[in-house]
């Protein structure tokens, strides 16, 4: 039950973090949890459950949450 809680109360987010930033990615670690990581050519791809005050201040590494495209990053994407 505890769980099921802790999934409702989180989001599934999919994160790159730079090589540089390994600061960021200890962070992740400490406020989430960590379900899956891939160590790709500009950094490490993880898959994490964060909670929404988590993934407000690591926007700028987040690609999806719960499967979707954040907002902020969307509008981004429309400037290019």
């Amino acid at each position: 039950m505890i769980g099921d809680r802790v999934r409702l109360m989180t989001a599934l987010a999919e994160l790159m973090i730079p090589w540089d930033r390994g600061d960021v990615l200890a962070s992740v670690h400490r406020e989430g949890q960590v379900l899956s990581e891939r160590a790709e050519e500009h950094g490490m791809r993880l898959k994490a459950r964060l909670e929404p005050a988590s993934l407000g201040h690591l926007h700028e590494y987040v690609l999806t949450v719960d499967g979707e495209v954040p907002s902020q990053q969307r509008h981004e994407e429309d400037e290019w």
